[in-house]
């Protein structure tokens, strides 16, 4: 990837680079411990070990790739055995062209030094169609004349959505946070801002991180007709880790904006924020209560635990809407926030 700009490169100064894979253990703050969410702590360990094992495999990229992310519940350290890999490759073609076969190949390649490994090979491709399905690519990504617009190439909007809420780095580490400062600058508006007395540069952002959360709730309401397990199992992520995803996201750029006003403090407090996973973020909030937060984490721990007992288990137990009406009086006002 070409010299990144002077957002990029500045926000690195003081970053806490420790990402969640080379942690032992997850942050919950200092009133809360693993023993609190051991079912949490297990899937911890368990992504830990994966991650370890792909970033292993993945070495010596062969050009034009810049950097390979994983999504989803590997990300986050919550995967278990049944897990997907959702992974983001990143081409770099904004000095030259790159192909579709081209693309398709390298993608392919990448799947391949991954299944070689006997660890791994269990490992599926997602299904053709989503933004796992193919290459991420920085024109499209970093395109300015697509901001704002509601007609951009859904797979590109999702995959640079991805990018910043859900993501982090499995080989190409120095490159996928400059991506990613340039995404948060792509985001950042502050001609209206200041006109308007928005929240904050990322006032834009809120919005589409929020028409993005949109989407996914009316996608989920009639996903999989003709499978119900499958309905079931996405609309328990929707009102359990989806939910608590976006809302992690929106309290980082809420609070970014709230005591940072320099767009590299801004920036680089933002992506700091980001080597913390979505729960660790929930977790270590200043909430008003120990038990505010630790009701909030053992209702996350078994909607977590039904999650990775699926499809064995199909129904939903007292105990379970229980725990996900909790969630929903927890997070879901911050990720219907107001911009401003």
């Amino acid at each position: 990837m070409p010299a990144a700009s002077m957002v990029s490169c500045t926000v690195l100064h003081g970053m806490n680079e420790q990402r969640p894979y080379e942690r032992l253990l997850p942050i919950f703050g200092s009133e809360l411990t693993v023993t609190d969410a051991p079912h949490l702590a297990a899937a911890w360990t368990f992504s830990r070990q994966r991650l370890l094992r792909i970033r292993s495999v993945l070495q010596d990229l062969p050009s034009p790739i810049a950097c390979v992310a994983v999504s989803g519940s590997l990300c986050r350290m919550e995967a278990h055995h049944g897990s997907d890999l959702d992974l983001l490759l990143v081409i770099d073609d904004r000095d030259r062209i790159v192909s579709d076969d081209e693309a398709t190949d390298l993608y392919r390649w990448v799947w391949q030094r991954i299944r070689q490994d006997s660890e791994l090979s269990d490992l599926k491709a997602p299904k053709p169609g989503g933004v796992f399905s193919s290459c991420v690519f920085c024109r499209k990504l970093l395109d300015e004349s697509v901001r704002g617009r509601v007609d951009e190439d859904l797979t590109s909007y999702g995959q640079r959505m991805q990018l910043l809420l859900d993501a982090q780095p499995l080989a190409g580490d120095d490159r996928f946070t400059h991506l990613q400062a340039q995404l948060l600058h792509w985001f950042s508006e502050t001609r209206n801002a200041e006109l308007f007395g928005e929240a904050g540069p990322f006032h834009w952002l809120i919005l589409e991180v929020q028409r993005y959360w949109t989407s996914i709730r009316a996608r989920a309401c009639w996903i999989h007709p003709d499978e119900p397990a499958k309905a079931l199992e996405v609309n328990i992520k929707l009102r359990s880790t989806r939910l608590l995803l976006f809302s992690a996201f929106l309290r980082t750029i809420s609070s970014a904006q709230k005591h940072h006003s320099k767009p590299g403090e801004l920036t680089a407090a933002v992506m700091n924020a980001l080597h913390l996973t979505p729960l660790e973020r929930i977790m270590s909030a200043q909430n008003p209560t120990k038990q505010t937060r630790l009701s909030l984490l053992s209702a996350y721990e078994l909607a977590h635990r039904m999650l990775s007992q699926l499809p064995d288990s199909q129904a939903l137990t007292p105990s379970l809407i229980t725990a996900l009406q909790s969630l929903h009086r927890g997070l879901l006002p911050i990720a219907e926030m107001d911009a401003v």
